[in-house]
């Protein structure tokens, strides 16, 4: 079981993957603030929307916004598996997952699906692969109907009282060293001490190496250009005394004037949903992959949670 591939669309194109899967499926359930009921997800919910037919595999469609606990990036695979064994305990693959991660207002929606590896019985190994995202009319024509994108109505539950994240400067090369879980999106080689070292040394600029850009975001850009500019722009708010509740929207619109497309999305990654390392077991709430290729090109200095 361990080598069963359960997206079938690894390397595949996205009228491809649909090609193979579409079918007349009914949407049978609309949760909007669904509790995948894991450890490291305590207080993390999504939308889940699940599409089945009579002989046809099951569809997830999986929404959810900033700032909702644990990503659909970094618990792919633990979502899948609660859903699963909730929903289609005795089937021997997960459903088809399809990722909608909502990054704010004027950043481009995305329908990625993603594929698992079978490791067990509701069990999915590290790490999954995502393939290239859809056009809402191939999503639609892979359930065989109209599918809801937005988030729906939702309220967070109410965590501790804790005090306000605060962002600041840091040091890549002192961040936690992402494992291979943190190889997600592409087949990105691991990097190793040596390597990033001298990437200190002779950085890589604009796009990082990867071979499969195409279907990689993080890849997708300067994250020289995206880090220095997040710096900058935090420094320069607050040595003007600006409220630290105010902060993150001033740099935000500032932001918008100085880069554009994937550079704005990425800025607004680490503004929204930063870099958050786990400093006492070396791992991540978010930020794996974005520290993996930080020091794939030799980043020296990011914003961290």
């Amino acid at each position: 079981m361990g080598d069963e591939r359960s997206g079938s669309g690894a390397g595949r194109s996205a009228a491809g993957f649909v090609l193979a899967h579409a079918g007349v499926r009914q949407r049978t359930l609309d949760e909007a603030m669904f509790d995948p009921r894991h450890a490291r997800a305590r207080f993390t919910r999504f939308r889940l929307q699940l599409f089945t037919g009579p002989g046809l595999r099951p569809v997830a469609v999986v929404t959810q916004a900033v700032g909702e606990g644990l990503s659909l990036t970094n618990g792919a695979e633990r979502f899948a598996e609660a859903v699963w064994s909730r929903f289609f305990a005795d089937d021997p693959q997960p459903p088809l997952w399809i990722q909608i991660l909502l990054m704010g207002e004027g950043s481009r929606t995305r329908f990625t699906p993603v594929q698992f590896t079978v490791a067990g019985a509701h069990q999915l190994a590290s790490p999954p692969r995502w393939c290239q995202s859809l056009s809402s009319e191939q999503l639609a024509q892979l359930v065989g109907g109209p599918v809801e994108t937005g988030r729906g109505p939702y309220t967070l539950p109410q965590r501790p009282a804790e005090p306000v994240a605060v962002l600041e400067p840091a040091w890549v090369l002192a961040l936690p060293r992402p494992d291979s879980d943190a190889d997600r999106a592409c087949n990105s080689r691991t990097v190793s001490t040596r390597q990033a070292l001298l990437r200190q040394v002779w950085p890589r600029r604009g796009p990082g190496a990867c071979t499969r850009p195409a279907t990689c975001w993080y890849h997708g850009g300067d994250w020289h250009l995206v880090s220095g500019t997040a710096l900058r722009l935090l420094a320069a708010a607050r040595a003007e005394n600006i409220a630290r509740e105010d902060i993150l929207h001033v740099v935000l619109e500032r932001g918008r004037e100085l880069v554009t497309g994937w550079e704005m999305e990425a800025l607004e990654s680490l503004l929204i949903e930063p870099i958050h390392p786990q400093r006492e077991d070396g791992t991540f709430v978010n930020g794996r992959h974005r520290t993996r290729v930080m020091l794939e090109t030799g980043v020296r200095r990011t914003l961290i949670e």
